[in-house]
């Protein structure tokens, strides 16, 4: 399953999955305080699900975002937290400078710095994520500017640091494998994620991964007409054979969509198609090769008897 279909579900598991608390971890203080969208991932789960592959090219230089060929991204991180329209990506997990250093410089980044923060910029900063080392547990994707700023705001106390007001929406999310919050749409970013077809103001939504796929959703119409239009639409956008595990309904200009699978639904679902059967041809009869030396040509019907005649090859 695509990860697009798979956010589109975004569309999901049961309401109350949510959590309450509105808190949000400290390592997200590095976003600017003017995203307007926020995507989340529990990298530890996440690789070793279904979606990996999927998520992994998104992750990637081929992916629209763009991050750089570094492995110990994706192989340390544990949690990443991705913002926009200031596109950061801030990876916490385990990440010692010498690995850094030593997969940075093998790619061609610069070794650099600002206020004492060690940075690996690549060849093209204005338009290539560069990288932040930040501690052995956070480093930081982004722009050179986008870099410095965020190093700016970590140098100010607690009191004066500005935060996303996503954030407070944001933390009942944390402790989900995947999740989007987002603020006025349409946004490049969500847009890889959340491929919505119907137009909608704002999407937040988390998706679990225990016992199952568990996922919740909330879109938010221009109206309470517009939401109710738009449920037909949200339904062809999934796979026929989950509705019974779906719920799809509306609340003023709000739709709100959750999903709950078994293990054995979830299996079901991810499984890919079966190859189609293969037919079989009859082989066609085999040609008998031409004669490449010379032909012997036998004349009868001579006074003198039968003549035998050397005919050359090819000739006519």
């Amino acid at each position: 399953m695509r990860v697009r279909i798979l956010l589109v579900f975004l569309a999901a598991a049961s309401l109350s999955g949510a959590q309450s608390i509105s808190s949000h971890p400290s390592w997200w203080s590095y976003a600017s305080p003017d995203s307007t969208a926020l995507i989340g991932m529990q990298w530890n789960h996440l690789r070793e699900s279904p979606f990996r592959a999927s998520l992994e090219t998104e992750l990637s230089p081929k992916g629209y975002l763009g991050f750089p060929d570094l492995p110990f991204l994706n192989q340390r991180a544990e949690r990443i937290l991705i913002a926009s329209p200031y596109l950061m990506a801030i990876h916490f997990g385990s990440f010692p400078g010498e690995l850094v250093r030593g997969e940075a410089l093998a790619k061609g980044l610069k070794k650099s710095s600002y206020k004492n923060v060690e940075l690996w910029v690549t060849a093209t900063p204005e338009t290539t994520l560069s990288l932040a080392w930040i501690s052995e547990q956070i480093v930081i994707l982004g722009h050179l500017p986008t870099l410095q700023e965020a190093i700016d705001r970590s140098l100010d106390t607690e009191a004066r640091r500005p935060f996303s007001p996503l954030f407070a929406t944001a933390g009942k999310y944390s402790s989900h494998d995947l999740w989007v919050v987002s603020g006025p749409l349409p946004d490049p970013v969500v847009g890889r994620f959340v491929p919505l077809k119907t137009p909608v103001k704002s999407v937040e939504g988390g998706i679990l991964l225990k016992d199952g796929l568990h996922l919740t959703a909330t879109l938010e119409a221009a109206s309470e007409r517009a939401a109710e239009g738009s449920v037909d639409q949200v339904w062809r956008a999934i796979n026929p054979g989950l509705y019974e595990s779906t719920k799809v309904f509306t609340d003023v200009e709000k739709i709100l969509l959750t999903m709950d699978l078994s293990e054995e639904q979830f299996a079901a679902a991810v499984k890919p198609p079966a190859p189609p059967p293969v037919v079989a041809v009859d082989a066609p009869a085999p040609v008998k090769p031409v004669p490449q030396g010379p032909r012997v040509v036998k004349i009868s019907g001579l006074e003198s008897g039968p003549l035998e005649v050397a005919w050359p090859a090819g000739g006519k």
